[in-house]
């Protein structure tokens, strides 16, 4: 019995290949659960999901026709060592769940002390997402996506799971068992920055300009790199830059260089690196050059 599986799962990507991080929590039948995993009038099932990474070591269930709500859950515990976003993803075995099974994301108690979208009292405190999942004999050997959430390194966050939704019938099909054998936590391939300015390509641009870029879905952080003359560039201008973050000032650039760019984004420990773009500046001020009637005539000004 598999109490925490760490796995890597490898993704093709632009100018790159990462890793996902994935972590599964998978529930049996009997025995010691996952580390991170508690429950409340729960009891253990021979039934199986057959989604990538779950045992065949039984699920857990709530128990049959009977409605009970939040105070009687499962729930499963992840404090992230990085801040990133996660794909949230349950599985369970073919039964006959409830169509609209409530799951919430929270940093509370499973039992507590407020009110939730459905009219429910002693709802999990602290919920960041709450939604339904149609468990009735659906998708029983795949992962189902819950949500996609940025979560903090340090915080704990609960994926709790109801014994029922509202009240019996209330999903037009009568209340019945909730079934759960894991829940997936896998880190997001963060899409590819755009380019805001200077234009690709542009020609006569200022000493002094500013990169600019759009950030792409579950952009966390940012690299931006910068170096003269070099169609691959390696020189960093700027690490780490949190998301939100649109420009960067490289400082003074030479004249009449050619420079090449690229930000990478980065997510966990998934990147996806824009592609390489590339700008021209203006020539050197202090440099003019006059045609004369015997052909080109150097003249350097002395600065100022």
């Amino acid at each position: 019995m598999r109490t925490l599986l760490i796995g890597l799962v490898s993704f093709g990507m632009l100018a790159g290949v990462g890793h996902a991080a994935v972590i599964i929590m998978d529930t049996t039948q009997n025995g010691p659960q996952p580390s991170g995993y508690s429950e409340s009038g729960w009891a253990g099932s021979s039934g199986n999901s057959t989604a990538p990474g779950i045992s065949a070591a039984g699920s857990r269930y709530s128990g049959a026709t009977v409605y009970f709500g939040p105070t009687r859950y499962a729930q499963f515990t992840y404090n992230p060592a990085q801040t990133g976003y996660w794909h949230i993803d349950l599985a369970w075995p073919s039964t006959a769940g409830e169509k609209k099974t409530a799951v919430n994301l929270y940093t509370g108690a499973a039992v507590g002390s407020s009110t939730d979208q459905w009219g429910n009292t002693n709802a999990p405190d602290g919920i960041i997402v709450a939604g339904t999942m149609d468990m009735y004999y659906r998708a029983t050997s795949t992962w189902n996506r819950f949500t996609t959430a940025k979560l903090t390194a340090g915080t704990n966050y609960k994926v709790g799971i109801y014994a029922g939704y509202k009240a019996p019938g209330d999903d037009g099909v009568a209340s019945n068992r909730v079934a759960i054998d894991g829940v997936q936590f896998e880190s997001a391939t963060p899409g590819a920055p755009v380019l805001a300015g200077p234009a690709d390509g542009a020609t006569d641009v200022a000493v002094d300009a500013i990169l600019n870029w759009v950030g792409g879905q579950y952009n966390s952080f940012f690299d931006v790199f910068l170096e003269a003359n070099n169609p691959n560039p390696g020189a960093v201008v700027g690490s780490n830059l949190v998301e939100g973050t649109t420009s960067l000032d490289p400082g003074d650039l030479l004249p009449g260089t050619t420079y090449y760019w690229k930000v990478v984004a980065k997510n966990v420990d998934l990147s996806t690196s824009s592609a390489i773009w590339s700008f021209t500046t203006v020539p050197d001020p202090a440099t003019m050059v006059l045609l004369g009637m015997g052909g080109l005539m150097f003249i350097r000004r002395r600065r100022a």
